[in-house]
C-alpha cells in the first residue's frame, strides 16, 4: 500500500500535471492540481500533524504539541516513528503512565527492521 501510495503521489500526479501542461491544457491543469494537493494532504495527513506538534514543542508549546501528535498516533496504521514520538511528547509532560501504554501497544505492533531500530534507539 505504501509503494502505491508514493507512486500516486510522487509519481503518477506530477506526470499527468506536466503532460497538461506541456499540451497548454491549462483549464485541465487547474483542477488536476487540486486534486493532487488533495490527495497529498491525505496520504500524508499524519506527517503533517507530526510536524505541527513538533514546531508546537520547539515553540514550547507542550499541551498543543501533545494534542497534535496524538491525532497523528490516533491514524489507522500510523508509524512507530509516531508513536514513539507520541511516547516522548508524554513523558515531557509528566504522563507516565500513559506513557506505559503506549509502549505496551507499540511492542504488539508488527515492525520492520528499521522501525525496530527506531523503537530500541
Amino acid at each position: 500500500m505504501r509503494k502505491l501510495k508514493k507512486f500516486i503521489i510522487f509519481i503518477f500526479f506530477p506526470l499527468i500535471i506536466l503532460l497538461l501542461a506541456f499540451y497548454k491544457l491549462t483549464l485541465l491543469v487547474i483542477p488536476v492540481v487540486v486534486i493532487y494537493l488533495t490527495v497529498f494532504t491525505i496520504f500524508e495527513i499524519e506527517n503533517i500533524y507530526k510536524i505541527m506538534a513538533a514546531y508546537k514543542f520547539k515553540k514550547g508549546n507542550l499541551k498543543s504539541a501533545l494534542k497534535l501528535i496524538y491525532k497523528a498516533y490516533k491514524f489507522k496504521g500510523s508509524s512507530v516513528h509516531t508513536a514513539v514520538t507520541f511516547i516522548y511528547f508524554l513523558l515531557k509532560s509528566g504522563k507516565y503512565e500513559k506513557a506505559g501504554e503506549i509502549i505496551e501497544e507499540t511492542e504488539k505492533r508488527p515492525m520492520n527492521a528499521q522501525e525496530k531500530n527506531i523503537v530500541l534507539l
